[in-house]
């Protein structure tokens, strides 16, 4: 029951291996490449010419759901507009030419090939080189830097200012008026203010009026070229700050300077703080009668106040109607400085006047005319009796 004596052996494409059959590798490879191709062209080879590629025009007629626009074949319906430089007329686009905005230039138009003023080496052209000097000036309306070294072959003059002068040499500064602090920082220049530069041969006048600084206030011109000599300029102010010195490193010339709230200090050859403008101060007579009982002491007072100190020009005047010897005098502070003494021999009016010129120290005073004649009436109202000081303040 067991075929145990048949033989077999293995066929095309079959491989035997013992008892086992299994496919031969190589000869299925060669039968797979004997069925394919490797290029188009083998391939082709191979076709029937019924497969060779063909056109296919379709007839307009023959389409179907074509838009109406399209049915008549001709697009006859698209608008068009001339956009910016451009002209359309009909159906023909053309260029605009012109000098106007929104034109363009012809190819032989003549601003293309116009040189412009400046041209090159003319005196009006100035072109960045490292060759010879040109022959050309120019000039410069503002501030600027330059960012590394400058070589001047020459001098320059055409642009010299004060500043280096001024440090180096200092200015003649001559005032043609007085110079009058009138106290809370208002400064007046009672007249131009010459400043000069010998070295450059050049002067300016200051402007005369008055000037308000505040605390730390200054007085100051920005000097111009020498070469603007004989110019008039109005003075600024600014205010000085530790931590911002603004006129530090420039051409500027600083005329007076105000001490924090106080005082105006000069900085040119006067009295190294100005002058204020005098005042006058009136006290009338205001004693009743004419002439008023006779009494001792004080006939008239006036207090006087000098914050920093000045000179005193006072005039005292009153009348008396008696006979005989009258005397008055002045006092400050209690301290008799001019006395006058007059005489009628008849019962008459007499007109006294005593004047005293002094200096004051910082502080009140106290100015008087008094009589020691206890006996005698001084005196007719305010019309013919008052003291009048004109203060010369520090």
């Amino acid at each position: 029951g067991v075929d145990s004596d048949t033989t077999y052996s293995a066929g095309l494409g079959l491989q035997l291996a013992g008892t086992r059959f299994s496919a031969d590798p190589l000869y299925l490879e060669d039968r797979a490449r004997a069925a394919c191709y490797d290029t188009p062209a083998e391939l082709q080879a191979e076709l029937d010419s019924v497969y060779a590629p063909a056109s296919h025009p379709t007839p307009w007629t023959t389409l179907t759901g074509v838009p109406a626009g399209f049915a008549d074949g001709v697009d006859d319906d698209t608008t068009y507009g001339a956009g910016s430089g451009l002209s359309l007329s009909g159906t023909t686009f053309s260029v605009v030419f012109g000098s106007v905005a929104g034109t363009a230039a012809q190819g032989n138009d003549p601003r293309l090939s116009d040189a412009r003023s400046p041209l090159p080496g003319s005196s009006s052209y100035i072109q960045n080189q490292s060759a010879a000097a040109q022959a050309a000036s120019f000039w410069v309306g503002s501030s600027g830097r330059i960012g590394t070294d400058l070589t001047v072959d020459g001098q320059v003059s055409a642009v010299a200012t004060w500043g280096l002068n001024a440090r180096t040499q200092g200015l003649l500064v001559i005032p043609e008026g007085p110079v009058y602090d009138n106290g809370a920082g208002a400064l007046t220049l009672g007249g131009t203010v010459i400043v000069m530069n010998p070295l450059a041969g050049s002067w300016i006048r200051v402007a005369a009026g008055t000037y308000t600084l505040g605390s730390w206030g200054y007085l100051f011109v920005n000097l111009p070229p020498t070469s603007a000599r004989g110019t008039t300029i109005a003075p600024s102010v600014g205010t000085w700050s530790d931590a911002d010195r603004p006129y530090d490193g420039r051409d500027r010339f600083i005329l007076a300077q105000r001490a924090g709230a106080g005082s105006i200090h000069l900085s040119f050859n006067m009295p190294q703080t100005a002058l204020r403008a005098p005042r006058t101060i009136f006290t009338p007579d205001t004693r009743a009668g004419c002439p008023p009982a006779a009494t001792a002491g004080d006939l008239i007072a006036q207090t006087v106040n000098v914050p920093n100190g000045g000179t005193v020009h006072v005039t005292g005047r009153i009348i008396s109607n008696t006979s005989g010897r009258r005397d008055l005098q002045l006092l400050v502070n209690g301290v008799a400085q001019v006395s006058n003494l007059g005489r009628t021999e008849v019962v008459d009016w007499l007109d006294h006047v005593v004047v005293w010129t002094g200096w004051l120290a910082p502080g009140t005073h106290t100015i008087s005319i008094r009589t020691p004649n206890t006996t005698i009436g001084f005196g007719c109202g305010p019309a013919w009796g008052s003291i009048t000081t004109i203060v010369f303040d520090r």
